[in-house]
Parts: C-alpha cells; structure tokens; sequence
C-alpha cells in the first residue's frame, strides 16, 4: 500500500497519501526542467531552484515513506519508523543546503556574462520559474485538499512547507523578469549582480526549514536511555497502582527525540478477565501521559504463578487482599 514505485497505486486517488506520493515526482521533474534551462541561460537563481528542486524531491521521498509509516499499524517490534525517517530528512537537508550555500557564494563572486547567452534564453529562464511556481502551487493545494479530506496531521505542516515553496520560487521568477528587462535594456552587469545575491537569497530562505529542526533531528536520530528523573516519574506512577497488580516485573525505556517509548511488565492474577486488565492499563498509561504527554506506552501482563492458591482459596493474593480490604 505505501510503495513508492507502484505506478498502477500512483494513479490511485483514493489513497490518503496520493498527494504525498507524486511529490517527488513532481519534484524531479521541476529539477530536470531548471537543469537544462539554467546550463542554458547561465542563471544563478535557475541553477539554485535545480538544486532546490533536487533536495526537496530527496526530501519528499522521506517524508512519503514516514507518512506511509505513520498511517500503518505499528510492527512487532513497536517500530513506527515515522520519526526517523522525517528526522533523516531534516538532517540530510540541512547539510546539502549548507553546502550548496557555499557553492551559490563561490558563483556569486564568478559572474556569468548572461549577456552573451542572448535575450531569447534569458526570457526562458522566468519563464521556467513561473511554471516551476505554478507546478509547486498547484501541488499546495492538492495536499491541503488531501490534508481536509483524511485529516492526517502529518500532511499540514507538509502542505504549509509547500507554500511557502512557491512563494520564494514567485520571487524567483520576479527576480529573472526584472533581470530580462535589464537585459533589454542594455545593463547586464545589474542583471548579473541581481542573479547572484537572489540566488543566495533563496538558498537561505529555503534553508532555514531543516535548520530549525536540525538539533531535534540529531536527537531523533540517536536513541538514547531516559533521564532519571523521568524514569523516577515512571516508578512513582508504578508505585502508586502497586496495590493492584501481584508484581512489578520490568521496565525497559528509551528515548528518540521528543518520543519516550516504554514497556512496563507486571504480573496480575491469573483469573483476571480482559476487563480488569484493561481498566488497570488504562489508569497506569493515563497516569503516565498527565507526566510524559509525548510517551508512547505499553504495557506488558504475564498471569501469576498461582503461589497463593491453596485449600482456603486466595486468601494470600495481594491484589484481592487489597480490594478486599477497600
């Protein structure tokens, strides 16, 4: 359901993802078109919405495939995938903007004599850009459909990323007609300097997405055990329902990102119906998220060993003593 090479699935509307899917599609088709055009023309601000172009189609691959994570039931191994993927994401976008900011300066400071590139090339440069910003646009408005039609959370931030997108890919395409026209009018060098520093512009602008998230992501990235005084909070709220289970068994914990993941085992009578396990689930994972809202929870029952079984009854079991007693 969420493979990314399905042709016959990429036609499927129906699908909560389809907006999601044809992303990077979309993408690499803005990146061939910029990539040919800017050899052609020699423009800075085209070759930077190639490389705009190219990280975001990496990036929309990642974000398909953890969407594709989020909408699935977890695995065995409580394994969700969502966050390491966006994380991935986040960091590889980061560093290849970082390093495509250098090569936007080393150009800037290497200027194209656009001039000779002749005015009918350098009118297919914004021409390239508006169809580029109409593409990414249209692309807008097909994810926040998709966002209102499954409400899936995961595809409003995307869509909003999106927008903001075109817009700096509109000031791309204002950039290169302003340029044309000086161009015509005889003042390439303006023309050459206006190519440059919008180039960086944009680069920066589209930048600061994955740099916000940069430091999160390295978190993300890397598992690690929770603080102790989180894991003192898990023992207090473990502490606080031990009247009513025979046994606390086991914690294991860890940490990745802003998500804790735990797993609680404890041992409760044997006879105990689905219910009562239920009920008692229910109150300790309640308990933990009023401490730890971003705690992904599970709780492990084992049934006892029937040591307090004998001729008289349960007369030893610590739980139904206790509610006896209440």
């Amino acid at each position: 359901e969420y493979q990314m090479f399905n042709f016959r699935q990429l036609k499927n509307r129906n699908y909560p993802g389809f907006a999601a899917r044809i992303a990077p599609w979309v993408y690499a088709s803005q990146c061939l078109i910029a990539f040919i055009i800017g050899i052609i023309s020699g423009s800075d601000i085209i070759l930077a919405i190639t490389f705009i172009a190219f990280i975001e189609s990496i990036g929309a691959y990642l974000f398909f495939r953890a969407f594709s994570y989020s909408i699935r039931k977890p695995d065995y191994v409580f394994n969700y995938g969502y966050g390491k993927y966006e994380s991935m994401n986040n960091f590889v976008s980061t560093i290849i903007y970082a390093v495509l900011l250098g090569i936007m300066f080393y150009m800037a400071f290497n200027f194209t004599d656009i001039e000779n590139k002749g005015f009918a090339l350098i009118f297919a440069a914004p021409f390239t850009a508006l169809i580029i910003c109409l593409s990414s646009l249209r692309l807008f408005i097909l994810q926040k459909r998709y966002y209102i039609r499954y409400n899936i959370q995961n595809l409003k931030s995307n869509y909003k990323h999106i927008k903001i997108k075109a817009l700096i890919e509109f000031v791309a395409f204002a950039a290169l007609l302003l340029n044309s026209v000086l161009i015509y009018l005889g003042s390439p060098l303006y023309a050459d300097m206006i190519d440059s520093v919008v180039s960086i512009i944009i680069i920066i602008l589209m930048m600061q997405f994955p740099l916000l998230e940069f430091k999160n992501s390295v978190k993300q990235l890397l598992d690690k055990n929770l603080p102790e005084h989180i894991q003192y909070d898990l023992i207090a709220v473990i502490a606080e329902h031990l009247n009513k289970m025979c046994k606390f068994q086991t914690m294991h914990t860890r940490q990745s990102g802003k998500d804790l993941f735990i797993e609680i085992d404890i041992v409760l009578p044997w006879d105990y119906t689905i219910e009562q396990k239920y009920d008692l689930e229910k109150e300790i994972k309640s308990a933990i998220l009023q401490k730890l809202p971003h705690s992904i929870i599970r709780l492990y029952v084992l049934p006892c060993e029937k040591d307090c079984f004998g001729g008289d009854g349960f007369k030893n079991c610590p739980v139904k003593k206790n509610k006896k007693n209440d």
